[in-house]
């Protein structure tokens, strides 16, 4: 619904008076095609689209280049509800051979067959793609190291803090992103002799990191020095149980 998402773009700008205003239906910022999911809580998805328009506007790689940047938004999941199968869709929508390059952002709320189906199409015409923090074939990937990003937390709690036990709270059992950050929780217990008084949690949602704080101040378990929660949900929950 365009007019409840212009809503939604006021209400961004009003909390973000320096994000620059461009219309997000119509991006006259070649041709590039930015398909995302709704994963994520509006403003961080507003976030994805206003630097990627700012760099075109500012960087001088692309100064007088008419570049136009157009967004198709899937609002078909957020943390661990269903998939709308209808909103899946609009990865069908965009006709690619309009565009000079395409950036897909949806890692985990998209099957991976309907996010492959997009790259091999552009493989076929011979237009490169982007993918946001999973890796598709005939795609370009750019991410978040989980595993470095553990290592410098854990470096700073034992280093700074002087933490010796912890517990992980962890996410999605079947998510990549928890996997790698989990183990890499796991290698540093290991290789740094840090007391590691057990791993929960099944899922990013807030309740579950409620659900784990209870069992977990309920079951006698000794305290460790520091909970380690890895998605901000779970930790919010965390700390208010």
């Amino acid at each position: 619904d365009k007019s409840e998402y212009k809503s939604e773009l006021d209400e961004f700008y009003s909390k973000n008076k320096k994000a620059p205003k461009i219309d997000r239906f119509e991006m006259e910022t070649d041709y590039i095609d930015f398909i995302m999911d709704g994963n994520y809580p509006g403003d961080f998805d507003l976030y994805y689209q206003d630097y990627l328009v700012k760099e075109l506007n500012n960087n001088p790689v692309f100064k007088n280049k008419n570049i136009k940047f157009t967004v198709f938004n899937a609002l078909a999941k957020y943390i661990d509800q269903q998939v709308d199968v209808s909103a899946l869709e609009i990865l069908h929508l965009p006709t690619l051979s309009n565009y000079d390059g395409i950036i897909i952002q949806g890692n985990r709320a998209w099957p991976l067959k309907d996010r492959q189906f997009i790259a091999n199409k552009a493989k076929a015409l011979n237009i490169p793609v982007v993918s946001i923090n999973y890796p598709l074939s005939y795609a370009y990937e750019i991410g978040t190291d989980n595993a470095s990003a553990i290592h410098a937390l854990m470096d700073y709690l034992t280093n700074e803090k002087n933490v010796q036990s912890t517990v992980f709270i962890g996410g999605r059992k079947n998510s990549e992103e928890a996997k790698e950050r989990k183990n890499a929780y796991l290698f540093y217990c290991q290789n740094h002799r840090i007391n590691n008084l057990g791993c929960y949690g099944e899922s990013w949602d807030s309740d579950d990191g409620e659900r784990t704080a209870e069992e977990y101040i309920h079951s006698n378990r000794p305290l460790p020095d520091c909970f380690i929660c890895a998605n901000d949900n779970n930790a919010r929950a965390f700390i208010n149980v």
